[in-house]
């Protein structure tokens, strides 16, 4: 197991921080001029290269100064920065770009926007799931051939809505009388809880109506079932366009556009982060999607209580401002979280 000395630390932060700054290839003469190491250049030169030699650095082309590598950036971010909280003004900021009551895809394109806004990087935003909601009560409207449109209000008064295709063509008054069913059950409890105590009511007696119940589980399902790409909500693709580490690689730059453009590449890796309470952080290679290698993501969880129901984060390249943008990250989930509950999710 490799042991890094407080010089080799010392060095590799300069190095970094340097790099971050001005994403260019970094001297030993830049380190020993901009950072009080205490060493003299032909020292820090050694230890640069002992870096390289343990995978901490490499040096793009000959006669270059060093870069990090995700190896580098990662022992950074677990073993030498020291996160602070965000000062209150900063909060109060940021507090104060939420706007009371309105909808989930609002609040949704509020949080991706302010993650954005405050890093320069993207902002993503993954909406709770539908199976976490408190229900007030359920709307269903018809928006067109065997489509309907299910409108779930949380308590206090967020609009969830999900389109859903069902087998036959249902009248706006049948749908009325749908609705009028959930609402009887439904206050209270989770869409989850609800299609339980639908299939309940449907084993223990048969009704006139059970053709209707059954449409009701199978809507229900339908809403439960996974997401859809536009139920992720990613703000700031520009900025990708103003960092030097991808205008001088096309074919990345491309390759993280049609990641943003499929949209499923995100959904599939945020969804798995609900697993993982709390802030995460992937470097490069570490996201194991080949699309989005070449940046790193900050990630939290958000909820309410001990259940997470949705992520949100910030993807950048891999010489993102870590000090600054995990304390942003983390106050946002954290928000949102209270605000969620405010507004009955679980």
């Amino acid at each position: 197991m490799q042991i890094l000395t407080e010089r080799n630390k010392s060095i590799l932060q300069a190095v970094i921080m340097g790099y971050i700054e001005e994403a260019e290839p970094v001297s030993s003469g830049t380190v020993a001029l901009r950072y009080n190491t205490g060493v003299s250049p032909a020292t820090i030169r050694n230890t640069m290269s002992e870096l390289e030699e343990m995978g901490y650095l490499r040096q793009p082309h000959t006669s270059a100064g060093r870069i990090p590598t995700a190896k580098g950036f990662r022992f950074y971010v677990d073993s030498i920065i020291k996160l602070k909280e965000l000062s209150s003004p900063e909060k109060k900021k940021i507090r104060s770009r939420y706007h009371a009551g309105g909808d989930i895809e609002t609040l949704m394109k509020e949080t991706s926007a302010l993650l954005s806004d405050h890093s320069m990087c993207i902002g993503v935003a993954l909406p709770p799931r539908f199976d976490t909601i408190i229900i007030d009560h359920i709307e269903l409207i018809g928006v067109g051939v065997r489509q309907l449109m299910v409108i779930v209000i949380s308590e206090a008064g967020i609009a969830h809505t999900k389109v859903v295709h069902v087998d036959d063509n249902l009248t706006q008054s049948v749908l009325t009388m749908m609705a009028e069913y959930l609402n009887n059950i439904a206050k209270g409890v989770t869409l989850q809880e609800v299609r339980k105590r639908v299939i309940k009511e449907m084993r223990s007696e048969r009704r006139l109506y059970d053709k209707i119940i059954k449409k009701i589980l199978q809507i229900s399902d339908a809403v439960l079932k996974g997401r859809k790409d536009e139920e992720i909500y990613v703000e700031g693709r520009a900025n990708i366009l103003n960092q030097p580490d991808f205008v001088k690689d096309a074919e990345m730059l491309k390759d993280i556009f049609e990641a943003f453009e499929r949209k499923s590449i995100l959904l599939k890796f945020l969804d798995n982060t609900i697993e993982k309470k709390g802030v995460h952080i992937f470097i490069g290679s570490e996201s194991e999607n080949n699309e989005i290698k070449g940046l790193s993501l900050v990630t939290s969880t958000y909820g309410s209580g001990v259940y997470a129901t949705g992520t949100v984060g910030v993807m950048g390249p891999m010489r993102m401002d870590y000090l600054k943008i995990i304390p942003i990250v983390d106050y946002i989930a954290r928000l949102l979280s209270e605000i969620l509950t405010e507004k009955g999710v679980s």
